[in-house]
């Protein structure tokens, strides 16, 4: 649809004053705002659905995308909305997803990866469900496999002392009882 100002839009067959429109025909102010509205509504929710083709995003990490992107508020909230019910955007199916990722590449402990999904923007809950079920999945539900291959990992720089393996597995989220049993049990290792 173009306007007389030269703007262009597109127009969402089933809206309202789709089937009563004519060329050259005015429009009232309201009817002028629905449409541009409802314009802006199909470029943002295409665009969220565009950025959840190349992968999963939560909530908030969508909705800032679309904010950067100059979608309005109540675009993107209807946006988000309508993709939720579809089942497009889902909180914690992308938690899961980035916890599987996360922990291919850097094994860390439960604490760490649900503090980095919620700063994501995903609640605690879904979070830690989330962590659980991934740890779960991988057959390491007390964290102690993530342990091992972290503790492998840093291990093997040679400026690591013992006092600095134990502070950096702790900064990687495994609970800091846990870390000391685990180095005491491995100590003979520690040493080679």
């Amino acid at each position: 649809m173009r306007l007389e100002n030269g703007s262009l839009f597109s127009l969402d067959a089933n809206h309202p004053l789709a089937s009563r429109l004519e060329v050259g025909m005015s429009l009232e102010d309201e009817e002028l705002d629905s449409l541009q509205m409802a314009d802006e509504l199909r470029r943002c929710r295409q665009r969220a659905i565009d950025l959840l083709a190349r992968r999963e995003h939560c909530r908030k990490e969508l909705h800032l995308k679309l904010r950067k992107r100059g979608f309005s508020q109540p675009a993107i909230h209807d946006s988000l909305d309508a993709l939720v019910v579809r089942g497009w955007l889902d909180d914690a199916r992308f938690a899961e997803s980035w916890t599987h990722s996360r922990l291919r590449s850097r094994p860390e402990g439960a604490t760490k990866l649900c503090a980095a999904l919620v700063a994501k923007g995903v609640s605690a809950p879904v979070a830690r469900e989330a962590v659980h079920e991934v740890l779960e999945q991988r057959g390491d539900e007390d964290g102690m496999e993530s342990l091992r291959r972290a503790w492998e990992k840093l291990s093997r720089r040679s400026s690591m002392t013992d006092e600095k393996l134990k502070a950096a597995l702790i900064r990687r989220g495994f609970s800091p009882g846990r870390v000391v049993h685990f180095l005491r049990e491995h100590q003979d290792e520690v040493e080679e």
